[in-house]
């Protein structure tokens, strides 16, 4: 399922697709600004209310989709997150960052603040019994402490992902893809 939205954004527009596909959240957008003969392919010009606009730049740019939809953000903030707001490869990534030291990596993985990372980090550093016991120790602290939290996220998200239609022109809001350009 996906919703593309598009509205005028600073000069030109953006296009903002939200999916839940695979099971997964995701968050992207594309700023289209307008048409210049001089640096453009006409190929890569849309028209768009009246205007020629050609694509500037795209992908996973939050920081713009937050400022033309700032409903997105509890969807933004699960973006490759599971439908039940579980991180992406949760464990294996988390003990990576642990593993590699960086502490903002598996405090941001994780989506808790410097405090609980500090502490998660303190427990696991103080175990004594190898690698694989204190993945064992992570994995018992994600799932006992972190899921339920993720979870009522998760459903933030949908709610938010389910009324977006009532809010929003969406261009596409069916299980099938359609190629409009």
């Amino acid at each position: 399922m996906k919703k593309t939205l598009q509205k005028p954004y600073n000069n030109g527009y953006i296009k903002v697709v939200v999916s839940i596909e695979n099971n997964r959240f995701s968050v992207t957008g594309s700023i289209y600004e307008p048409f210049e003969q001089d640096y453009h392919r006409d190929i890569d010009s849309w028209e768009y209310f009246g205007g020629k606009y050609g694509y500037a730049y795209g992908g996973c740019i939050h920081d713009d989709v937050l400022k033309a939809y700032p409903i997105l953000k509890p969807i933004v903030d699960l973006h490759l997150c599971d439908h039940h707001g579980t991180p992406m490869h949760c464990l294996d990534n988390a003990y990576y960052h642990y593993e590699c030291g960086n502490k903002a990596a598996f405090r941001d993985h994780l989506m808790i603040d410097n405090y609980w990372a500090d502490l998660l980090i303190e427990r696991l550093d103080r175990e004594t019994k190898g690698k694989q016991y204190r993945k064992l120790l992570l994995a018992n602290r994600i799932y006992e402490g972190l899921a339920p939290i993720w979870e009522e996220k998760a459903a933030r998200a949908m709610e938010v992902y389910n009324n977006l239609i009532d809010h929003y022109v969406s261009i596409e809001n069916d299980l099938y893809e359609h190629s409009a350009e």
